[in-house]
């Protein structure tokens, strides 16, 4: 089991616990190895009330991670994957709320 992280605006909170994690207009989901790494990218956005999702990630889904190369590792300091299916809600270990 692996665990992975996803940031967004904290206001997300009510739709991803009911309907877990959706792919965006790319049909990505965005995920990172560390928290804070998450948070990066949203705040880089303007956002400040920021919601950090922890996910499980079974052995048997693995294969659906992938690395992405659509931004600067240097910048960042992290490395960044994406989920090509959806992240139901029962995958949700816990989530934290970053206000910066």
């Amino acid at each position: 089991m692996r665990y992975m992280y996803h940031a967004t605006p904290y206001e997300n909170l009510g739709k991803i616990l009911e309907n877990g994690l959706t792919p965006g207009p790319d049909g990505l989901i965005y995920l990172t190895e560390k928290p804070t790494d998450a948070v990066k990218f949203i705040a880089i956005r303007g956002y400040r009330d920021i919601l950090v999702v922890e996910v499980k990630i079974p052995k048997k889904l693995e294969n659906t991670i992938e690395e992405t190369f659509d931004h600067s590792e240097k910048f960042f300091q992290c490395r960044c994957f994406a989920s090509t299916v959806p992240i139901k809600s029962d995958r949700i270990k816990d989530y934290y709320r970053y206000s910066i």
